[in-house]
């Protein structure tokens, strides 16, 4: 199958045009240079965020087009899946936009996010609808997907986006989790959901089994960039001093002298 030269030489005005792009590509892993294509495909979507961010159709198709792409194959794929996830992210940042602008300041608990004002239930179902796929990546299973990781990783930023607007009780156990496993890119993700979640909450106390998770992840990890992002989360949260995190990390460097 030869290369669609409309993809390659044209950037789409219409959302509905480069969604449909988007899914022929991805429903054809066999094109040539299917790649740079797919690559051409997934960032013609950019511009149509804040659109997307007002309109809880366009919004369930393009999360609708981020499950093809999760299930799809060929040359391009991981990037795509990779590309796709910064655009939900973008999504969610630009509906939490609206919340800041209308000075909404209490946080919605996710599912039911009951309390949403009247005017506001656009951008909170888009993020509730978005809050629910990123969950759903967590139970989602494919052979040899060597994507995983960074889609988990994905899946915790898009989960600290949404924190700054809702709770989500089912975030902060997929976290420690993650955490508790230690894969790097996995763990990553979850420092960074942790960091989002309590800059969100500033002032909150950082629960003892959250800070005890996070040293003893800081003590046991073989990442030091990791490691020191665990222990950056409590020294910003007021739990851990300075010093504390210093020494936590001199300690690591003597067990890890070649890191």
């Amino acid at each position: 199958m030869s290369r669609p030269k409309d993809l390659h030489l044209k950037t789409r005005r219409k959302f509905e045009t480069a969604i449909a792009d988007l899914r022929r590509v991805l429903a054809a892993p066999d094109m040539d240079d299917r790649d740079r294509v797919l690559h051409h495909a997934t960032w013609n979507l950019y511009s149509f965020m804040e659109e997307v961010a007002r309109d809880v159709l366009k919004a369930r198709t393009l999360i609708d087009v981020m499950r093809a792409a999760r299930e799809a194959s060929g040359p391009g794929r991981d990037g795509a899946e990779e590309e796709l996830m910064k655009r939900l992210d973008h999504v969610v940042r630009n509906c939490g936009d609206a919340f800041d602008a209308a000075g909404f300041d209490q946080f919605l608990v996710f599912p039911d996010c009951a309390g949403c004002p009247a005017d506001l239930e656009t951008p909170c179902t888009i993020m509730r609808d978005i809050c629910t796929y990123a969950l759903d990546c967590f139970s989602y299973t494919r052979p040899r997907d060597p994507f995983a990781g960074m889609r988990r990783a994905g899946v915790f930023g898009i989960l600290g986006s949404v924190g700054w607007i809702f709770d989500i009780p089912s975030a902060m156990p997929l976290a420690l989790a993650a955490l508790e496993r230690d894969r790097r890119l996995e763990a990553r993700g979850a420092i960074g959901f942790l960091e989002e979640y309590f800059n969100a909450r500033e002032g909150v106390p950082v629960p003892d089994d959250i800070e005890q998770c996070l040293l003893n992840f800081a003590e046991r990890t073989d990442n030091r960039s990791n490691a020191t992002g665990a222990l950056n989360i409590l020294v910003e949260a007021g739990a851990i001093s300075e010093s504390h995190a210093l020494s936590v990390i001199d300690d690591w460097k003597e067990r890890h002298p070649w890191a």
